[in-house]
């Protein structure tokens, strides 16, 4: 909530910290990921957004 909270005031960097450590203790991968997908977007870091996009679609998958 906090992370998400930071994102929509645009505070990407302090998300991206957040989301991060969420990712480290596997908390909701697919969202988490989807989330620094977002945040590297709107950094403009583009590569690094298609690699998070990825990974989110990958847990999703292996969720199902």
């Amino acid at each position: 909530k906090e992370a998400d909270d930071l994102f929509e005031k645009k505070s990407y960097a302090e998300a991206q910290t957040l989301y991060s450590e969420l990712l480290h203790r596997n908390y909701k991968p697919a969202k988490t990921n989807f989330s620094l997908g977002e945040v590297a977007y709107n950094q403009k870091a583009y590569s690094t957004a298609i690699e998070h996009y990825k990974a989110s679609i990958s847990a999703s998958t292996f969720l199902s």
